[in-house]
């Protein structure tokens, strides 16, 4: 295949005119049907006996399809081994052009990475919070943790507070009957402040037998995407009422071996480890932001147009998505509209920048991702999300796990470039009270969604309450160019 350059009057772009001959194409088009002929099978025909002629008035089009997507691959690897500098990003974009003179042109547009200067992360200073758990929090999960797990009895009577309630119940998602969420036999504790609090209202002063219709709107923030600043419709029936024995709600080494801990200041250990785990996350995105800010006061270069285009682009759908989810008459505040599309173009820029940085120390430094490694840590991770989304995400992996791998592979790239990073700064540990480090915590879940241009699924949440589950504490006793290439 004859390759040139051409000119292309746009940065980090490099254009390029492929030819085929038309004759050696479809030399090989018939040898491929001669390939395939053995192995085809049509009705009225003896298994391997298909005339070629059939096969071509058949199938002849969709080969060809396949033939020139072959011919647009072969094209992308002779460019890029013949021009070893280049280092694109995303897919070249390809065109075929009108035959001329008897051949098959295409055009290949590659983008490439600006030019990004090294630079010397050792006298980079990460201040990483350090959070003591104050006896009065420790408590107060102790106290929850008692109640919670105190022995129950059912009764017949109306439900109360401190109840375990076991109900059936269906939710109608924004008056569309199509999107729906529900349960069987599901049990929630009255006041354990596990569901919304006008949820669990509802559920107070009810019998065995009792069906009741009640609406319940969901905050902006909630981590289950679909139902995240909609009004539910819910019908519920109660199936059991279990009395929670007020005796077992004191905090002694009976709670304790109640858990599975040999005493009480054993199960306060398990407690605050607990706590501090669930903190964590936060600060390792704490952590990452002190990372970027550093990245976008150090770093400067030209970012590509066209990429910052797809990136807001990318944002702006999610955020009009939104918009229409939550009936939001654009109309009636263009002024806001077109501050929000400055704010998410900066958003966008800053995305990209960091982005390009992250790919470049990677490249440099030969970090990459162990596809099996990952596989397995987001099999591990699925426990995490509500039994619908585990259901799907384990279908995914079973049915296209390299589809799943790629989703998850930016963001495995990404921990693993900061942890790379990590060991070539200073770390100084900073002290913060429990509640700084919660209004922080909220604080990032905002600008993640804000970022996102959505409401995301966020594992911070759960230090919001700080509560603890007695369950785990029972428990506790370079690629694209590389595939073009080869």
């Amino acid at each position: 295949m004859e390759i040139q350059k051409d000119s292309l009057n746009e940065e980090f772009a490099h254009k390029y005119i492929a030819t085929m001959p038309q004759a050696e194409f479809d030399d090989n088009f018939e040898k491929k049907l001669t390939e395939i002929a053995p192995k085809i099978k049509m009705d009225g025909f003896r298994d391997g006996n298909v005339p070629i002629k059939v096969i071509r008035e058949k199938h002849g089009e969709q080969i060809k399809r396949e033939m020139l997507a072959n011919v647009a691959q072969n094209a992308i690897k002779q460019i890029l081994d013949e021009n070893e500098n280049i280092r694109p990003i995303g897919a070249p974009r390809v065109n075929f052009l009108p035959n001329e003179n008897d051949n098959i042109k295409l055009e290949v547009n590659i983008f490439t990475a600006p030019d990004i200067e090294v630079k010397d992360f050792s006298h980079m200073v990460i201040k990483r919070p350090q959070v003591d758990i104050p006896d009065n929090t420790i408590q107060e999960n102790l106290t929850n943790l008692a109640r919670r797990t105190a022995p129950v009895e059912e009764v017949k009577r109306k439900s109360k507070e401190n109840d375990v309630i076991v109900i059936d119940y269906e939710g109608i998602v924004s008056d569309n009957k199509e999107n729906t969420i529900k349960a069987k036999d599901f049990r929630i504790g009255l006041g354990d402040k596990a569901m919304l609090p006008e949820f669990e209202k509802n559920l107070e002063n009810l019998e065995v037998g009792d069906k009741k219709n009640f609406d319940v709107t969901f905050p902006d923030t909630h981590s289950a995407k679909n139902i995240a600043g909609q009004k539910v419709n819910f019908s519920i029936e109660v199936k059991k009422i279990l009395e929670r024995k007020k005796e077992n709600f004191s905090v002694n080494d009976e709670l304790a071996k109640r858990l599975k801990q040999d005493n009480l200041n054993n199960l306060k250990n398990v407690v605050v480890a607990q706590i501090q785990n669930s903190l964590l996350p936060v600060i390792r995105q704490i952590v990452k932001r002190q990372i970027f800010d550093w990245f976008d006061k150090q770093y400067s270069f030209p970012l590509p147009q066209r990429l910052i285009d797809a990136e807001f682009s990318d944002i702006w759908k999610r955020v009009q998505n939104e918009m229409s989810k939550r009936n939001v008459e654009k109309d009636k505040f263009p002024d806001a509209e077109e501050k929000l599309r400055t704010q998410y173009r900066a958003i966008a820029e800053r995305r990209l920048k960091t982005g390009l940085i992250l790919a470049d120390i990677a490249r440099r430094n030969g970090i990459a991702v162990n596809d099996a490694e990952l596989l397995n840590s987001i099999k591990a991770r699925i426990g995490n999300r509500p039994n619908q989304q585990q259901q799907q995400l384990l279908a995914r992996i079973d049915k296209r796990p390299q589809s799943v791998l790629a989703e998850f592979r930016p963001q495995a790239l990404e921990e693993n470039v900061v942890e790379y990073i990590l060991n070539k700064v200073s770390i100084e540990n900073e002290k913060i009270e429990l509640d700084d480090m919660i209004k922080r915590a909220q604080e990032l879940k905002k600008e993640t969604q804000l970022q996102l241009g959505d409401a995301q699924e966020n594992n911070d949440s759960s230090i919001e309450n700080k509560q603890n589950s007695a369950a785990a504490i029972q428990h506790q006793g370079k690629k694209n160019k590389k595939r073009w290439r080869n």
